[in-house]
């Protein structure tokens, strides 16, 4: 364990201020300043994101990568430049890259222990440890 946990919150904290200046940026540049505004008070004071924000879970990871994602979709869609279809595709990528890594962690944990859980079951009926 960590000595001071609150160090390992702080890139997950880091995530939602890029989450945040993202969301801003989407509203502002493509409706209206104060849509900008408006979109982060809402994001920042719903209760999923408040539960998810600091959480060590990959949660903020998420939708930092997914606001980014939809700035640059949404600004390709508008301006048509070939950068932005690059990092769209190096964005989506990421979000890939980590939701397979998640899921797959905890596939991985489940199959080990299942298996783990039935060697020991098998290694105590053949060797009659309980009797």
């Amino acid at each position: 364990m960590l000595r001071y946990p609150w160090k390992i919150r702080i890139l997950m904290f880091l995530y939602t201020i890029i989450t945040f200046v993202y969301v801003y940026r989407t509203g502002r540049d493509f409706f209206h300043p104060l849509a900008g505004v408006l979109s982060v008070m809402i994001l920042g004071s719903t209760l999923p994101f408040l539960n998810c924000a600091v959480q060590v879970r990959g949660y903020s990871l998420s939708i930092m990568l997914s606001a980014i994602s939809i700035y640059h979709i949404i600004r390709y869609h508008k301006i048509g430049r070939t950068k932005d279809i690059i990092l769209i595709f190096f964005f989506g990528l990421l979000i890939d890259l980590h939701n397979t890594i998640k899921y797959l962690r905890s596939y991985i944990i489940d199959d080990i222990m299942g298996i783990f859980s039935r060697v020991s079951m098998f290694y105590q009926q053949t060797n009659n440890i309980w009797s």
